[in-house]
């Protein structure tokens, strides 16, 4: 399931654009190349997120749309899988979203739900994995994305955040009160 259903779903979820020897591109930047399961090769954005029987796949907790109104936006991941079908070392650069993470939560997925790990550092945009063989992992963002409001990162929980309402804007506290 993990080694060719999750990436196979992953790919599903938008329209190919076009189809050639060489690759074939999607909606969202996605992009494959290679002719088998060794050699194939997805990105998005331009960031590699499989390579052969190894994966760092980002995932929406949204509900997949299909058909001609379907919208997948990219900006909705707010989650990442990882799998190695030999395990061992791993160096991944992050998508843009998750790169402004100091660190990642990570928990291997078992049939009896997912089981804290550890914290994996985030440096330079990049984090370094040593995934057992043939084993699940799910990574959390500590913080809210990049393009993500932390009220739509569902898996992402801050103990006793402040919510700073109308960061990034002009207007200090976009409540309708007289106080505004």
């Amino acid at each position: 399931m993990w080694d060719n259903n999750v990436p196979v779903k992953f790919l599903q979820q938008q329209e190919i654009s076009t189809w050639t020897p060489e690759a074939i591109t999607l909606g969202n930047n996605l992009r494959v190349t290679g002719t088998s399961l060794e050699n194939r090769i997805i990105t998005q954005k331009g960031v590699e997120v499989l390579k052969g029987h190894d994966y760092l796949l980002p995932w929406s907790s949204e509900a997949v749309e299909f058909g001609e109104t379907a919208s997948n936006d990219t900006n909705k991941q707010t989650k990442l899988y990882n799998y190695s079908a030999a395990g061992g070392a791993q160096t991944w650069t992050l998508l843009p979203e998750f790169a402004n993470q100091t660190t990642l939560k990570l928990y291997e997925l078992t049939d009896q739900g997912r089981s804290f790990v550890s914290d994996v550092a985030v440096t330079a945009g990049k984090i370094n994995l040593t995934p057992k063989a043939n084993t699940a992992y799910v990574l959390v963002p500590t913080t809210a994305l990049a393009t993500t409001p932390a009220a739509t990162a569902v898996d992402t929980v801050i103990a006793n955040a402040n919510t700073d309402w109308g960061n990034g804007t002009g207007i200090k506290d976009p409540a309708s009160t007289p106080e505004t």
